[in-house]
């Protein structure tokens, strides 16, 4: 659901429609479903590839988000996941909460 959440955040910053990204979302889910570790390594292509297409230095940027991440007190990520489940959108395994 993070992974998720993030890549629409970042179609949403770029311009892509709400329309535009539930068509996809169909088309992907009509299509037999792949194995995570290749679709994981795509993605990290595609974010690589994207990266170069806006110029930004995607290790910098993410070891400046980590950092940034890390100086948030961890009831911040509580609380954001709280709202997330009162929305119905939160991820929750074998019964236990995942923090954000």
């Amino acid at each position: 659901m993070r992974v998720l959440e993030e890549a629409v955040e970042l179609a949403q910053s770029v311009g892509l429609s709400q329309a535009d990204a539930t068509r996809l979302m169909n088309h992907v889910y009509s299509k037999p479903t792949g194995h995570y570790a290749q679709e994981a390594a795509g993605l990290n292509v595609c974010l690589l590839a994207f990266a170069e297409c806006v110029g930004i230095d995607l290790a910098h940027e993410t070891s400046r988000e980590v950092t940034r991440i890390h100086k948030i007190p961890i009831d911040h990520f509580r609380e954001r996941h709280q709202a997330k489940a009162r929305a119905g959108v939160a991820l929750f395994l074998s019964g236990t909460e995942k923090d954000d």
